[in-house]
């Protein structure tokens, strides 16, 4: 029923004509728990890797799965 995670994402903008317009990259972490089959509550925390990220994040979601 619960879960943790770790993962890096980035963001990689296309057609940006503006200079200092760059990737940004992020590492984050949270925890799953599974209420039920079908219904998912998680919190996650993270980093900016570069200057270009945001310093920190925090966030909490849910996932739905319709059989």
């Amino acid at each position: 029923k619960l879960g943790a995670y770790t993962e890096w994402f980035a963001f990689f903008p296309t057609g940006a004509t503006s200079p200092g317009i760059g990737p940004q990259h992020y590492f984050d972490g949270g925890f799953t728990y599974q209420v039920t089959p079908n219904f998912q509550l998680d919190i996650r925390a993270g980093v900016g890797l570069n200057r270009r990220a945001d310093d920190y994040f925090i966030g909490s979601g849910f996932a739905v799965r319709y059989c």
